[in-house]
């Protein structure tokens, strides 16, 4: 396969771009002052509260004089806000929920009058203002410069990949595509959909495209990825063959073989194992086991998990199994003791964290599919039921 890695319109040659003049830029921040308009600001301080009745109480002494932020701090059942006298953080205009919009606080220092919500009912003071404004054009010039920039990059790219297009439909060869884009194409060399190169920038999928394409050595392939676009020409292909026998004559013979010699070991070794555990002695059987050792469960060893699997022995005796060693080989395991490790301070301290944690993910995923099928959100204006 040949390709060409277009990669972009990063790959637009910078020099061929024209400088964005400062007539451009006013023109383009004239235009769009919408799109540079910082939201006002608003930043309250709530005292929340589980009864009308108690909320009438609390606005109450607020009007006689009492100080919202002790009243906040004592009274407000939000504990968050009240551990900061009430203090909210900043809201943009946007963004404040409606029943605070609806109190229809613009002074500074204004107190409303109670708010019902879904979380109770609310007293609420206006704090300050950071009114919404046109962002000066000194301070956006260099992001609707370079916005320019970049929208000129892309029409410079959309124009190439037009003409490469062209180029294709008329079965231009690889020459005059490279001579359009500026680009060398890259040789893959010879590859099987097992040996699929490390370079090759294209996923699975469209790779198993290339291999199903009756289009060869003609101009048909353009596609786009994450990475940018490219450019495949399939220029040659072997279809699938089955390998002649004389070539593969030996190697077959040695896999019958392995696998035949494999079946017979075991199969003895079956009767082996059923012998010891009808009673017979490792003596008798003509059996050398190796010296024992002690084997543990993070021991990444081949035999480890035909251990952990064999019965636990009866006082005085032994328990046997099969395991294989990491070249294949059929083992005879004995067995002799089995040990109980009491964890450490540490160990039972980390089981402990593990064993909570889980619980809270169960209880924490129960209660959300439990918000998900009864509960309402509320964003802005309007109301979306989950």
């Amino acid at each position: 396969v040949d390709y060409i890695p277009l990669a972009g319109y990063s790959k637009i040659n910078i020099s061929e771009l024209r400088p964005i003049k400062d007539s451009e830029v006013q023109n383009w921040y004239d235009l769009h002052q919408q799109d540079y308009r910082q939201s006002s600001q608003y930043k309250y301080r709530i005292i929340q509260l589980n009864s009308e009745k108690s909320a009438q109480m609390i606005l109450k002494k607020l009007k006689a004089g009492a100080d919202f932020i002790a009243m906040a701090t004592d009274f407000s059942v939000d504990p968050i806000s009240a551990h900061r006298g009430g203090e909210f953080p900043w809201m943009k205009s946007e963004y404040t929920p409606v029943e605070l919009k609806n109190a229809h606080l613009q002074q500074i220092g204004q107190i409303s009058e109670i708010i019902k919500t879904s979380v109770g009912y609310l007293i609420v003071r206006l704090e300050d203002i950071i009114p919404g404004e046109i962002i000066p054009f000194n301070k956006v010039r260099s992001v609707i410069a370079n916005k320019l920039q970049q929208k000129h990059l892309l029409e410079k790219y959309l124009i190439l990949k037009e003409k490469i297009r062209k180029a294709i439909d008329q079965q231009s060869s690889l020459n005059q595509i490279e001579k359009i884009t500026g680009i060398k194409s890259v040789d893959t060399g010879w590859f099987s959909w097992n040996n699929i190169p490390k370079s090759f920038p294209f996923n699975p999928i469209m790779v198993q495209t290339l291999f199903q394409s009756d289009h060869l050595g003609r101009n048909k392939h353009f596609i786009s990825t994450d990475h940018g676009d490219y450019f495949i020409r399939l220029r040659q292909y072997r279809p699938a063959l089955l390998i002649p026998l004389r070539k593969v004559h030996n190697s077959i013979t040695m896999y019958i073989t392995r696998h035949k010699i494999e079946q017979q070991n075991q199969a003895e070794a079956e009767k082996l194992l059923s012998a010891l555990n009808a009673g017979k002695s490792e003596r008798k059987l003509n059996l050398k086991f190796t010296q024992s050792r002690w084997i543990t469960r993070h021991l990444h060893e081949s035999i480890t998990p035909a251990v952990f699997s064999i019965d636990p022995p009866k006082k005085h005796h032994v328990s046997y199994g099969l395991g294989q060693d990491r070249q294949g080989n059929v083992m005879i395991i004995a067995l002799d003791k089995v040990r109980q490790i009491r964890p450490s301070k540490e160990q039972e301290v980390a089981i402990d964290t593990i064993i909570r944690n889980v619980h809270f993910e169960a209880i924490l995923t129960a209660l959300l599919d439990n918000l998900r099928q009864n509960s309402h959100i509320r964003y802005g204006e309007g109301i979306i039921n989950v």
